[in-house]
């Protein structure tokens, strides 16, 4: 139906061995900056701060490119980074986990 190659099962384990380090790999860089930009947030530097993305390098090679770029500023109307709130009240006696 999918017409998917059939592989020996040395080819599969093979080929899974590269999935898992490249995915260790990758968590274990994004971590280790998001601790070095947790630092400048406890020292105050809030602007010194920057976000970080991951995109393919240029003209379709394997490899990959880190971008930084400077925090934007908080929106206010934005629900996550605004300063509205909203009370939610729940009947914790008649409502279960279903509910939601």
């Amino acid at each position: 139906c999918y017409a998917i190659e059939l592989l020996t099962a040395y080819r599969v384990q093979d080929i899974a061995g590269n999935i898992i380090p490249a995915i260790a790999t990758t968590n274990a860089i994004i971590a280790g900056a998001m601790v070095m930009e947790c630092f400048k947030l406890v020292d105050g530097r809030f602007d010194d701060c920057r976000v970080f993305y991951r995109k393919r390098a240029p003209g379709g090679t394997r490899g990959e490119v880190f971008l930084q770029t400077r925090l934007d500023e908080p929106n206010p109307s934005c629900v996550i980074c605004g300063r509205g709130a909203a009370q939610v009240t729940i009947n914790t006696h008649k409502t279960t986990l279903g509910f939601f």
